[in-house]
């Protein structure tokens, strides 16, 4: 069980909106035994919060050597992407969602992602 939670999130007009989270774990979740069946459990529930989205991406990812899985979820109101990652006994969850009306801000709004980092 996750026993402290941080959550960040902001703004860049004309662009869309941003959040950082990150959950500590009692213990490791960056196993591979670990780590798989919580991303898989991670972007179920993510899928299931937006019942009405369709999903347009499911792919693994690594960020500094650590496992991750980013997940895209478009609907009428916009695309939402969340991109989770687990590096020792922490889980990150660093997303965006792009109203519909700025679609063409997609690219952009990638690069902020890309723009996460995981220091030691």
């Amino acid at each position: 069980a996750a026993s402290d939670k941080k959550d960040f999130r902001w703004l860049i007009l004309e662009m869309g909106e941003f959040h950082v989270n990150y959950h500590d774990y009692s213990e490791v979740v960056d196993t591979p035994e670990v780590s798989e069946g919580l991303l898989n459990q991670l972007r179920d529930l993510v899928v299931s919060k937006r019942p009405s989205g369709q999903l347009e991406g499911d792919s693994a990812l690594t960020l500094s050597g650590h496992p991750g899985r980013e997940i895209k979820m478009r609907d009428d109101t916009g695309t939402q992407i969340d991109r989770l990652y687990v590096a020792g006994n922490r889980l990150y969850v660093v997303s965006v969602f792009v109203p519909k009306r700025l679609d063409c801000k997609l690219g952009s709004a990638v690069k902020v992602l890309d723009s996460f980092e995981i220091t030691e």
